[in-house]
């Protein structure tokens, strides 16, 4: 590509001519004229120096030589206010010293007259040409200059415009940037374009002369436009078009052209200037864009770090705060625009004067590397907020901070941490508190230290407790700790008072203002309370009570920890009191097994059933503590409960005395084999209040426990109104188990006395047998008879009744009336009007509870109530007398008795036939012995038959004794020495036998 040289013309210098010829002035002129200049003379210095100082000259040609003024002072003028001409000097005495000082002066050149045209034509030009240049380096030089302090692509355009319109010729001008985003080139800035044409040129098109320059990354100059399809008109007019890429590292960013209406208009050194200008254009440019991502950069930081959630403030070298973001003015209250420049801000900060020049001195040493620097700031409000700083200027140095830190406001970590230092130490005292409690046995110390540590751990002013009391369905006061309490023992019911309110909602509560509190309880109303804070005392869904801590100080508000700090002090608490209650019950459970075991040692050691129900009855009223203590047997054939024993008042009213087993408490307790406890009797409709009526006693409350041994009730033990409160259930268990013990010792004693019963029916029927065997005297064997019955089964009535010889009458034998005198007068009685004489008539024995009930002969004893009346046959057939006993004590007598003396009536009846026959076999004898000397020959062999006879009935008795004997050891339960003399017995009289028919054989 070929460009034009550059021509005259091209740039409007002014020169100025200065000489006192007019002629020289016009010569000078024509010549100089074709090198483009605007002309202008002056013929005196005045003119002269009027003119410089009005107008900007490129080049001055001055005459040295003026008449009114020295061309050197003009010179000396043009460098003090012009300094940018170029001064050619003209003289027509040329002298060395002249010359000297115009140079000296700065003179460009030094021309002597006459001088050649070319001569002076060529100085002007070089002349022009050295202040086109230097206006263009200026130009360039100011481009620079201002480039650098614009922020927008439009500034350095218009900038760009304004220099190049400066150095260079053209009819249009514009400045291209590369829109990366829609691939192409966007004109910022432009001048004389026609409104109509496009801004915006595709860089993928084939149209444009810039887009061919930018695509290229070359200058492109089109000296004719019009035969240049890439071209789009800008101006119809122009024709031709200079474009110069602007790049940056060899990346193309834009495109700067000129246009011209001339042909071929742009030379090399336009294409120089252009590039050096788009060179420069080009690096403003992207300084620019490196500006705007500076400060797009800069601005999305600060965003970053005025809106992130940590604190950010920066300090000048000087320590004045200069940046300060939105969690700083959160934290503090404190805007930027209040802390940012101002001087008094460290003291509004850190009011405090010592505490600020700690911070200054610590930061003065420190400077840039701290590392969570916590300090305590005074907020706007004035509340005081810990903040952690950790400085980061070394790792992110930002212009103009000399300081910045991030931090953190740990207020809430700090008081988080002290409240989990405090909770800490709470629970740690919390767990000293259950190693101490826990370790407590005793009850009501046990219950202060709960109170008082309760106070202790909540920096309460005062403190108690409430325990729940089942049977008054509330809560009772037991322990208080401090002043203005309520008395020990008062009452809160469920719902009432925050107590109440804690007992029914199960959890704990806190009321911060007490006496305003609607819901406080209206025995509380005077307390000075402020705070009051209760929790439940739980033990396995068991409610216990309600502990609670109080504070009259207005400083004092229990918080949610407290809540949760008395909740789990109240679980501590519980299994204290539970450990308490549970050493308090073992111990109680050892006493009562104590009191158990001693009551049957000493039951199980008696076998007298008087002794047993005395020793059950003192055991049981000691147990319990009861008023009156009753023990009654029960006899099933009669269905019917008999006091056996009592003590208390009217005990000598109800002994002996019975009732029916299916009346009473007590009747309830044996027909259902359970205890009893009745609270108040008189709202139990199970209770028999005939017992009162005869005792005279009034019951309240009572307590039954049947007394049951190998599934057989043997009665009832019952304790009536207990001396000291009320029964509970620990005296009914205690009870049980004295029943239980009480039923085998009573059972016991039962077998006991029927053991030696029937030891004793054995001793009657052995003594009513030896005394059979023994003699045939009826009379002895009756009295041996009696005196064992008396002896043996206490009999205080005994009567042997034999028929009459008019068989109408029963005569007493008077061997069985004994010292009582009463029974003489009755030694004989109609058989038809007595007992005795039914029994006898009859054959049937009767067995009567109450004689006083019946019509009987006896009406001189007054003390018999019942007797036993058994028939005496002879040979277990024909009845032949009567066996009656009695006693002085009501149903004394019992089926036992019944048979024991049908076995001695039988053993009687023996021995009245034995009796009989020896009297029967003594008349035989004596027959015999009369009629012997007359019938010994006659009748030998009736004698001899006799004899046989005689024998018989030797034989007989032996063998009767050893029937006896064998019948009572097979019989009856005997001890073996009893067995081994009846067998004794037996032996003698088989050898008695023996020695009979050995002598009968003799």
């Amino acid at each position: 590509m070929q460009f034009r040289r550059p021509s005259e013309g091209n740039m409007p210098f002014k020169t100025l001519i200065v000489d006192d010829d007019v002629a020289i002035c016009e010569m000078i002129s024509a010549v100089i004229a074709p090198l483009g200049c605007e002309v202008a003379t002056a013929n005196t210095g005045a003119d002269a120096l009027e003119q410089i100082n009005r107008h900007s000259f490129a080049v001055i040609i001055l005459d040295i030589s003026l008449p009114d003024m020295d061309g050197i002072e003009i010179l000396r003028h043009i460098r003090r206010h012009r300094p940018e001409a170029e001064v050619i000097i003209l003289t027509g005495h040329a002298s060395l010293e002249s010359a000297t000082e115009a140079v000296r002066l700065g003179a460009y050149d030094y021309i002597t007259k006459p001088a050649p045209v070319a001569t002076i034509r060529a100085t002007v030009r070089r002349a022009l040409e050295k202040q086109r240049l230097t206006t263009r380096l200026a130009t360039l030089t100011s481009l620079i200059s201002e480039t650098t302090l614009f922020t927008s692509v439009e500034q350095i355009g218009q900038a760009a415009l304004t220099a190049i319109g400066q150095v260079l010729r053209f009819d249009i001008c514009g400045l291209w940037v590369v829109d990366e985003e829609q691939n192409a080139l966007r004109r910022v800035v432009a001048c004389y374009y026609a409104p109509s044409t496009t801004g915006l040129l595709p860089l993928d098109g084939d149209k444009g002369i810039v887009v061919a320059a930018a695509r290229s990354g070359q200058m492109v100059y089109v000296p004719d436009v019009r035969e240049d399809p890439r071209y789009v008109v800008s101006l119809p007019t122009c024709r031709s078009e200079l474009a110069v890429p602007l790049k940056v590292r060899g990346r193309v960013i834009g495109v700067l052209n000129v246009e011209s209406e001339e042909l071929d208009a742009f030379d090399v050194d336009d294409v120089q200037l252009l590039s050096a200008l788009a060179s420069q254009i080009a690096v403003a440019l992207e300084n620019v864009r490196l500006h705007r991502e500076h400060i797009q950069e800069r601005d999305r930081l600060r965003t970053i770090l005025q809106n992130m959630p940590v604190l950010l403030v920066a300090l000048d070298d000087e320590g004045n705060i200069v940046a300060w973001n939105q969690e700083c003015e959160r934290v503090t209250g404190y805007t930027a625009d209040e802390v940012i420049g101002c001087r008094h801000i460290a003291k509004r900060l850190f009011p405090d004067r010592q505490y600020r020049r700690q911070l200054i001195k610590h930061w003065r040493q420190v400077r840039n590397d701290f590392l969570d620097w916590e300090m305590d700031i005074v907020t706007k409000s004035g509340a005081v907020r810990t903040i952690s700083l950790s400085s980061i200027s070394d790792r992110f140095p930002v212009p103009g901070w000399h300081t910045w830190a991030v931090g953190v406001d740990v207020t809430e970590q700090k008081e988080l941490i002290k409240g989990i230092e405090r909770w800490t130490a709470r629970l740690d005292a919390l767990r000293q508190v259950g190693l101490q409690i826990t370790s407590q046995l005793n009850r009501d110390e046990l219950l202060h230290s709960i109170v008082s540590y309760a106070v202790e751990l909540l920096d309460g002013t005062s403190g108690g407790l409430y325990l729940h009391r089942p049977d008054k369905d509330a809560l009772e006061w037991v322990v208080a700790v401090g002043d203005d309490l309520p008395p020990i023992g008062s009452l809160i019911r469920s719902g009432e008072g925050l107590s109440g309110k804690v007992w029914q909602a199960g959890r704990a509560m806190k009321v911060d203002n007490y006496q305003e509190w609607e819901g406080r309880a209206e025995q509380h109303r005077d307390l000075p309370w402020t705070a009051v804070i209760g929790a439940p005392v739980h033990w396995r869904g068991d409610f216990l009570g309600v502990v609670v801590v109080t504070s009259s100080a207005e400083s004092r508000l229990f918080v949610e920890a407290d809540m949760e700090l008395l909740s789990l002090f109240a679980v501590q608490s519980a299994i204290a009191i539970k450990n308490a209650s549970l050493h308090r019950e073992a111990r109680l459970r050892e006493q009562e097994l104590d009191a158990v075991n001693r009551a049957i040692r000493s039951m199980t050691s008696h076998l007298d059933l008087d002794t047993v129900l005395q020793i059950v009855l003192t055991e049981a009223g000691t147990a319990v503590q009861a008023e009156a203590t009753s023990v009654l047997l029960y006899d099933d054939q009669a269905d019917r409960l008999w006091f056996a024993a009592s003590v208390g008042p009217g005990a000598e009213r109800v002994r002996t005395l019975d009732m029916p087993a299916d009346k009473g408490v007590a009747g309830w307790a044996v027909r259902e084999q359970r205890p009893a406890l009745v609270h108040n009797v008189q709202e139990d409709a199970r209770f028999y209040s005939r017992i009162d009526d005869i005792t005279g006693l009034s019951t309240k409350s009572l307590i039954a426990v049947p007394m049951v041994h190998r599934d057989k009730v043997i009665g009832v033990i019952e304790a009536v109104n207990k001396t000291d409160g009320d029964f509970n259930a620990r005296d009914l268990r205690l009870l049980t188990m004295l029943a239980d013990s009480a039923a085998i010792a009573i059972d016991n004693a039962h077998l006991h006395t029927e053991l030696q019963r029937r030891l004793a029916e054995v001793r009657v029927l052995h003594a009513v047998t030896v005394a059979a065997s023994s003699t045939l005297d009826l009379d002895q064997i009756l009295e041996r008879t009696a005196e064992a019955i008396r002896r043996a089964l206490n009999v205080e009535y005994l009567v042997f009744a034999l028929p009459d010889e008019s068989g109408e009458s029963l005569v007493m034998h008077h061997s069985l009336l004994g010292e009582d005198t009463d029974l003489v007068e009755c030694a004989s009685t109609q058989m038809k009007e007595s007992l005795c004489g039914q029994v006898y008539l009859t054959g049937e024995p009767a067995l009567i509870g109450d004689v006083q009930a019946l019509p009987h002969p006896f009406e001189v004893s007054e003390n018999l109530r019942s007797m036993l009346i058994v028939p005496v046959r002879w040979r277990e057939e024909r009845v032949i007398a009567v066996l009656a006993a009695g006693r002085s004590q009501p149903n004394a007598f019992s089926a036992d008795d019944q048979r024991l003396f049908e076995a001695i009536a039988a053993q009687l009846g023996i021995a009245m036939e034995n009796a009989h026959l020896h009297e029967a076999e003594r008349e035989h004898r004596k027959l015999v012995e009369q009629s012997r000397a007359q019938l010994i020959q006659s009748e030998k062999l009736a004698a001899t038959g006799r004899m046989a006879a005689s024998l018989a009935h030797e034989i007989n008795n032996p063998l009767q004794a050893i029937h006896n004997s064998l019948q009572l050891v097979l019989s009856f339960p005997l001890s073996p020495e009893e067995q081994r003399e009846y067998l004794r017995i037996a032996s003698e009289e088989i050898e008695r036998l023996v020695g009979m028919v050995k002598r009968m054989l003799q």
